[in-house]
């Protein structure tokens, strides 16, 4: 699964750190994050995308 172009070059342009995690398709933000190392509570802001294809791309902002 891959970043979606806009949301890359969005965190790019404005400078964002972020690293690519690739996973099965997973809508719980908890198992999620238990999956990155972090806990839930320390993600500010969890997005999930439909793209075109009806993929799903979640996007997990930490704290």
């Amino acid at each position: 699964m891959e970043m979606a172009q806009s949301l890359e070059r969005y965190l790019r342009s404005m400078d964002v750190a972020f690293s690519i995690h690739p996973h099965e398709m997973e809508t719980s933000l908890s198992k999620l994050c238990s999956e990155m190392g972090i806990g839930p509570e320390q993600t500010a802001v969890p997005i999930v995308l439909r793209t075109q294809k009806q993929a799903f791309l979640m996007a997990v902002v930490p704290l």
